[in-house]
């Protein structure tokens, strides 16, 4: 590169020497158009190069095209792996909440079935009390004789 750079300098510094000394028109010419041709040639190779770096440049770009959907496909596949864990998860939380909810349901029913056997046995309760009583009035009248 710096060596097409020092020789590119010299032509144009030797171009008009080179070009004084032609004899006739038509040497002018075909001179200044070989320079001009060769000068040409050169920057076709440049590029070339310049090719190569472009489809380097395209090839790592392709590739980072495919990571990105390969992180793409990645980062969809752990949203759906995510979504089914949280799925799950709900699941069985609802199925304790149903457990609860069973549980509840028997104590509660337990519940009516203690309230009604203390009711039952107040009533007992009260009855006795007043069996009591009505024994003990009859014992103060027969004590009272």
């Amino acid at each position: 590169l710096l060596a097409n750079q020092i020789f590119s300098q010299a032509v144009l510094i030797l171009l008009p020497v080179v070009l004084m000394n032609a004899p006739d028109l038509m040497e002018f010419v075909k001179d200044a158009t070989c320079v001009a041709f060769i000068s040409q040639m050169d920057n076709l190779q440049n590029v070339g190069d310049d090719q190569v770096l472009i489809n380097k440049h395209i090839e790592k770009m392709e590739a980072d095209r495919e990571e990105e959907a390969a992180l793409e496909k990645l980062s969809m596949q752990l949203k759906e792996l995510k979504a089914h864990v949280e799925k799950n998860e709900l699941i069985n939380i609802l199925k304790q909440l149903d457990e609860e909810q069973t549980k509840m349901k028997e104590l509660m029913q337990q519940e009516k079935e203690l309230k009604v056997e203390k009711k039952e046995l107040q009533e007992l309760v009260e009855k006795e009390q007043a069996k009591q009583k009505a024994l003990q009035v009859v014992v103060e009248k027969e004590q009272a004789k």
